[in-house]
């Protein structure tokens, strides 16, 4: 009678554990999907993903949210929703901001099943709309290219319902049969019943005897270092050196039936972003690299040139640099159509325009690069040169070239930082020049700044793209030239927004900037530019964005509209088509 009671008990108890497994399988069959849009805002905006299911005869709702901030490029945002319910549709709530303008590239839908993942939609501006997109509330589609997709918001409520509520089901391939989570469930049930009720004289044959006998101090202070690091890796005692990477870095997970299976990656990508003195180890390694090797510690994004001359080692630069950029004829007939459709309908408005390529650091200080990246002839092209040429040849277009100007002044200071990408303030006035005495041309009532007009102060500080991005930010000092104004009556300011749109007004007489307003596409060089311009013109407008706004043109009606592209992103810039209603303005 014991062995039945206690038989019995074991069953009970093996049950319960069963049914205990069988209900957290079930929970955790990990079905999620993965929006990733190719998108940029002109204001910073919320994504409010919306997936309405029914349940039961009710309809619910699950509110996943992200934010986006405004930038030049198309940026990859990624939205994860854990699917449970029937998906009955799909929306994006942009929320009650007038007047933002978003441009979406392309939208990638991802599927995974515990460590299995499908591409299950891809949708890009060659796609048909009604693909992507089934009905709008408030949102408006402005434009539709070979490129982007252009919404614009108004002052209500902003929805897009999207079209892939089938692709985002639980498909029944990825489930798991409930006799399969059965079976799952009393294996291991079993298995665990069994491993508790071992035998004494069996789990002596399991043991596992460690001998640990050090007979260096080496293994204590291994083990000792290893311990001070998890240690300080919880407590964060010991500060660690300040981290400058542009990026936001991983917060620590939360497990969950949504990410079981994927809960120890999360916690491997947050600890490669936090474990102690990660920033301080990275700070060394760089430095024994740049100082004792005189090399990069991150060769495929910096080259460590002569003299602590640090360079981009960007594709395109390099190509560029050693004349291997591909080009054709064809490919510049595009665009110099492309360039000659916005002149022509600039010219209609009454508006002049210009076209600046600051170039790539390299070209101004090549004696600082590496002999192993020599320019190599009869290959390819420089597409600053090739594309300058081309244009004035084939379109009569002038692309505006400081390079000349840039050489010339670098014997007297820096014109480029040595570890940033960028040009200088004093190598931005120099653009600025350049740029001016092209458009004193066309308004020589406009005065050109000239250096005497300016005190200039010499002083240093620890920032620089390329040197944060081997964590020498704190070693590297750059230096910065700050122009002042002689006449007191005169101040630049320095202080530059990172908003998408600008607008400033001149507080100085209008004698002295004679009415006239300027709108400059731009990107990051455009910055070392605005101080100068704000003081030149009565108003000033800059877009960060290498698309051709043609709204935003005609509702600030600008008599100047200046293009801005540095020379590694210049083909990217240029390849970007014109607005529907541009193209179609020109054909009436």
């Amino acid at each position: 009678m014991p062995k039945i009671l206690s038989s019995f008990l074991w069953l009970i108890v093996f049950g319960l554990v069963t049914l205990g497994i069988y209900r957290a399988l079930h929970q955790i069959q990990n079905n999620k999907v993965v929006f990733v849009f190719s998108v940029k805002t002109i204001e910073p905006t919320t994504f409010n993903l919306i997936f309405t299911y029914n349940l039961q005869g009710k309809r619910y709702r699950d509110t996943v949210k992200q934010t986006l901030a405004a930038n030049q490029f198309f940026l990859p945002l990624q939205i994860q929703y854990s699917i449970r319910n029937h998906v009955e549709s799909v929306d994006i709530d942009l929320g009650n901001t007038p007047g933002n303008t978003l441009y979406i590239e392309a939208l990638t839908l991802l599927r995974f099943h515990r460590s299995v993942r499908d591409t299950v939609y891809t949708w890009r501006c060659n796609d048909s709309l009604s693909n992507f997109i089934t009905a709008t509330e408030g949102v408006t589609c402005v434009d539709k290219t070979s490129n982007y997709l252009e919404l614009a918001t108004a002052p209500q409520k902003n929805i897009i319902h999207l079209a892939m509520a089938p692709e985002i089901q639980i498909h029944p391939q990825n489930q798991v049969a409930l006799w399969q989570l059965w079976l799952m469930a009393a294996l291991l049930g079993g298995f665990i019943l069994f491993t508790l009720s071992v035998p004494e004289h069996w789990q002596e044959r399991f043991s596992i005897h460690i001998s640990l006998k050090p007979k260096s101090i080496l293994v204590p202070f291994f083990l000792g270092l290893l311990f001070l690091v998890f240690l300080n890796s919880i407590s964060r005692m010991i500060p660690d050196v300040e981290n400058k990477e542009n990026r936001t870095m991983t917060a620590f997970p939360t497990l969950g039936t949504h990410n079981f299976y994927s809960f120890t990656d999360e916690v491997s990508t947050y600890t490669n972003d936090h474990f102690a003195f990660r920033n301080l180890l990275f700070l060394l390694n760089s430095w024994i690299h740049t100082r004792l090797f005189r090399t990069s510690s991150m060769p495929e994004k910096t080259i460590v040139g002569h003299d602590h001359w640090y360079f981009s080692n960007d594709q395109g630069s390099l190509e560029d640099y050693r004349r291997t950029t591909k080009l054709d004829t064809g490919l510049v007939r595009y665009i110099i159509s492309n360039l000659s459709v916005r002149i022509e309908w600039l010219r209609k408005r009454g508006i002049k325009f210009y076209f600046l390529v600051p170039p790539n650091k390299e070209r101004i200080y090549p004696d600082y690069m590496l002999g192993c990246y020599q320019p190599l002839d009869g290959i390819g092209h420089n597409s600053l040169d090739f594309c300058k040429k081309m244009l004035f040849e084939m379109g009569n277009i002038k692309l505006i070239d400081p390079s000349e100007a840039l050489l010339r002044k670098r014997r007297k200071r820096d014109v480029y930082y040595k570890n940033d990408t960028h040009w200088n303030t004093y190598g931005g006035f120099i653009g600025y020049q350049t740029l001016m005495q092209e458009i004193s041309k066309d308004f020589p009532q406009l005065r050109v700044f000239q250096e005497d007009d300016f005190t200039l102060q010499e002083t240093s500080n620890h920032e620089g793209d390329l040197s944060a991005m081997m964590g020498l930010h704190d070693i590297d000092q750059r230096k910065e030239f700050i122009f002042q104004f002689k006449d007191s009556t005169r101040q630049l300011n320095y202080n530059i927004p990172l908003k998408m749109v600008l607008r400033y007004d001149n507080p100085l007489p209008a004698s002295e900037n004679h009415h006239l307003k300027l709108l400059m596409f731009r990107d990051s060089f455009g910055n070392y530019l605005i101080p100068f311009f704000n003081q030149q013109f009565n108003e000033t407008v800059y877009a960060w964005n290498y698309i051709f706004m043609n709204r935003l043109i005609e509702e600030e009606k600008p008599d100047i509209v200046v293009f801005e592209s540095l020379q590694r992103f210049l083909m990217y810039a240029l390849l970007i088509p014109n607005p529907t209603a541009v193209n179609q303005s020109l054909m009436r």
